[in-house]
């Protein structure tokens, strides 16, 4: 864990082994105490729901990704939290 110097957290990892396998939850925060992003990993990659948070504490995006790391699905959200963009991606990198 890592603090701010005003005390709030400012990053918290947790790592979990099963197997071969290892899966790393990554929290950061602002300076205010909020959450700023929830990453998973699971082997060095970016795997599952990734969330991203202004200030506020309000979602502003979901990027979802698959075994390999790669993109699969993105979500933007405006201020107020409310959905406005859903994409998906391909293995070739273009969207849909």
């Amino acid at each position: 864990q890592q603090w701010y110097l005003n005390g709030q957290p400012k990053l918290r990892q947790q790592t979990r082994r099963e197997g071969r396998d290892q899966e790393r939850t990554t929290e950061s925060f602002w300076d205010n105490g909020r959450p700023a992003a929830v990453n998973t990993e699971r082997n060095g990659r970016l795997w599952g729901w990734q969330k991203y948070f202004s200030e506020d504490g309000v979602l502003l995006r979901e990027d979802e990704h698959g075994e390999r790391g790669l993109l699969l699905r993105r979500k933007r959200y405006n201020a107020q939290g409310v959905l406005e963009r859903e994409e998906r991606f391909l293995e070739d990198g273009s969207r849909i």
